[in-house]
């Protein structure tokens, strides 16, 4: 028998608890015995979770940390993304009050063909 078992559910023993896919220890004093461990597995099935589906608080708190960085990684890239999108935005506005005066322009110089004008040149 191994020292250790993972099940499909919370184990508890004495004070410490292990979530469903850790590794609970097996026989001596402070294990499961084999009634127990299979009382549980005929009540929760056998655990066929992967090797990775539980893991100790070091482990975890490794995992939180690399997505804390990675989301301020995240972070800084739509600061960056906003900061672009303001710039191409006022180049946008910019450009549309040019187009603005150009038709206006071109308004004004095609008006005097449209009255009679040779052209375009005022008589």
């Amino acid at each position: 028998m191994s020292k250790s078992h993972r099940f499909n559910t919370t184990v508890s023993l004495g004070a410490k608890t292990f979530p469903p896919g850790a590794d609970v220890p097996l026989g001596g004093k402070n294990g499961l015995s084999s009634e127990e461990v299979a009382k549980l597995e005929k009540e929760f099935g056998v655990w066929k979770g992967s090797e990775n589906a539980a893991r100790p608080d070091g482990e975890a708190a490794t995992a939180i940390a690399a997505l804390e960085k990675e989301a301020k990684a995240l972070s800084d890239r739509v600061a960056e993304l906003e900061q672009k999108l303001a710039e191409v935005s006022a180049e946008r506005d910019t450009l549309a009050e040019d187009n603005q005066l150009l038709a206006e322009r071109l308004k004004e110089l095609e008006a005097p063909a449209a009255d009679g004008g040779e052209n375009g040149k005022e008589g």
